[in-house]
């Protein structure tokens, strides 16, 4: 997404908060300036309980996953050696059947590494589920309370430049605790 299409984006949805707002407030609307807040998601999702749960949670995955995938790693090193050590060897058929081996294990551990990335993927989008429904309550409240019209995420490349004033970061963190 360009800069230019996000500020017209970020216009459009400005603009459609107060299409929806009640007729009689219509003038008083206008005159008020739009309140915008910012926050760094993944800050607070760092220093959430939750967030913190679900990095150990993939963490102890990742963990668990690379030593199976160092066992097997082995495996096809010691394949390679015996096929190396065999190449000079008057055995041609399990030269033969070793290569086979060895092309079946690294098509194993290729489709192994494959799976556990897909299940890593799962695990943390599940989680990022959980700590969305512990989130937007409390984003709700902020909003109320403080009445911003707009919220956005401080991501790199979309909001370019944020003042103090409007980085709710920290109060989220606050009222999550």
């Amino acid at each position: 997404m360009t800069y230019r299409s996000l500020v017209l984006a970020s216009a459009f949805a400005v603009s459609l908060l107060g299409a929806t707002a009640p007729q009689t407030t219509v003038a008083q609307e206008q005159e008020a300036p739009v309140k915008i807040a910012v926050v760094n998601i993944d800050q607070v999702i760092a220093q959430s309980a939750a967030g913190a749960a679900l990095g150990e949670k993939l963490n102890a995955f990742q963990e668990e996953a690379q030593g199976q995938v160092a066992e097997q790693q082995k495996y096809i090193q010691d394949l390679r050696q015996k096929i190396s050590d065999g190449v000079n060897s008057e055995d041609q058929a399990q030269l033969v059947n070793l290569r086979k081996q060895f092309e079946d294990a690294t098509v194993q551990l290729r489709r192994f590494s494959d799976d556990k990335q897909r299940e890593a993927q799962k695990i943390r989008a599940e989680g990022m589920q959980e700590i969305q429904k512990q989130f937007d309550p409390v984003f709700t409240a902020i909003q109320e309370e403080f009445n911003y019209d707009l919220i956005l995420n401080k991501q790199t490349g979309v909001v370019l430049l944020v003042g103090e004033r409007v980085d709710i970061t920290q109060m989220v963190i606050d009222r999550l605790q």
